[in-house]
């Protein structure tokens, strides 16, 4: 069981951006015992060497093994 995300947005201008976020959530300044942020890494589909890091901070998420 892992807490990963992936998944493929495709943008207006054609482009589909491709989004992975890292195995385990991390602490952050409004989580408690059991919860996380969100973190990873986004590449462009046809070109891999364009990448950024992203990140949600606005958003609380609950571990699973915590429910």
């Amino acid at each position: 069981m892992g807490e990963q995300l992936s998944m493929t947005i495709a943008w207006n201008n054609g482009t589909r951006g491709i989004y992975t976020s890292d195995p385990h959530l991390h602490d952050g300044h409004s989580t408690t015992f059991g919860q996380g942020i969100m973190r990873g890494q986004t590449h462009d589909e046809l070109h891999p060497d364009q990448h950024a890091s992203w990140e949600v901070h606005d958003r609380v998420f609950i571990r699973l093994d915590h429910m």
